[in-house]
């Protein structure tokens, strides 16, 4: 059993389909997460959790070497078995090991992560990168990168309004590629970890660069 906890509002990144991508981050302060995670880890005793599990729904929960080791440190010391956090492709090829270490050494099992596409047309149209290049191949390489560490992808894709038969192709092969590539970690009960992918259709949510550009007729 997992309850919920956030260390912090808002994005760094930009995706133009993400009510957060107009939002700066906003950090709570150490003081407060710890008061939070006290406060949760008092309620699986209280109710008789043998393992204690957290799940960060911060859009990037784990966005840099030294936050990553911050946070594990506020997990561990009080006293989760397990956790889990969103992250980004792009942080995952930069920082490697360095970024999903202590996630593991703390208990980290999965990470979710926004893959959005397989197809290179569409991720350069949903700016995933604040506007700078992002590839597909990244992608592959972020689930690699995890796998290989012990750590489980929970990744999300859509389906775009200008998306062609080409474009749901490329997706579909990441999305089976996901599911297949195989994860160096066991969970809690001794199980092989598996990647999951949920995918959806893209809802231009009032406020998002997406919203705007469909009232302006502005997509492809």
């Amino acid at each position: 059993p997992a309850f919920h906890a956030v260390s912090a509002l808002g994005c760094p990144f930009t995706c133009h389909f993400c009510e957060s991508g107009i939002e700066r981050v906003r950090l709570f302060s150490q003081e407060m997460l710890d008061e939070d995670l006290t406060t949760i880890a008092d309620v699986h005793s209280t109710i008789g959790h043998e393992n204690k599990g957290l799940m960060f729904f911060d859009d990037v929960g784990l966005m840099s070497p030294a936050q990553v080791s911050r946070l594990s440190r506020q997990v561990s010391k009080a006293g989760f078995d397990t956790w889990r956090a969103f992250t980004h492709a792009y942080l995952l090829v930069k920082h490697k090991d360095s970024l999903l270490d202590p996630f593991v050494e703390t208990g980290g099992k999965r990470v979710g992560i926004g893959l959005e596409t397989g197809s290179q047309r569409s991720l350069d149209l949903i700016n995933k990168r604040n506007g700078k290049h992002q590839s597909v191949r990244e992608h592959y390489d972020a689930v690699v990168i995890a796998n290989k560490l012990g750590v489980a992808v929970d990744a999300f894709t859509m389906i775009y309004p200008w998306e062609d038969e080409q474009d749901l192709f490329e997706t579909r092969k990441l999305i089976e590629f996901i599911a297949a590539n195989p994860v160096n970690g066991r969970d809690e009960r001794g199980r092989p970890l598996k990647n999951h992918v949920d995918s959806t259709i893209m809802s231009p949510y009032q406020g998002t660069k997406f919203f705007d550009m469909i009232e302006l007729g502005a997509l492809p």
